[in-house]
């Protein structure tokens, strides 16, 4: 299910490109340790879909969780896991 994103959200993704990549780390690289696409790491970042292992991928060496960066998808720590990781 694709989630509708915002300006904000879009402006989130390319400071977390921006973040990983002063760290050396790749949205391909992600999707090789989780066993997706590229594409799903990207819709995952850009808040339009929601898979908190992809998530928790993106925001570990950003320091932060994914609730606050992407508030309105993880805010509830109850909230359920997500879409299911695509296959390579």
């Amino acid at each position: 299910m694709l989630i509708k994103t915002t300006n904000d959200d879009m402006e989130r993704h390319d400071a977390v490109r921006r973040l990983l990549k002063q760290q050396s780390i790749t949205l391909d690289s992600i999707a090789k340790k989780v066993g997706c696409t590229p594409g799903f790491v990207t819709l995952v970042s850009q808040g339009k879909r929601k898979n908190l292992d992809v998530a928790k991928l993106l925001c570990t060496p950003l320091g932060v969780e994914p609730r606050e960066l992407w508030p309105r998808l993880y805010g509830n720590q109850n909230a359920e896991v997500g879409d299911a990781i695509p296959q390579n």
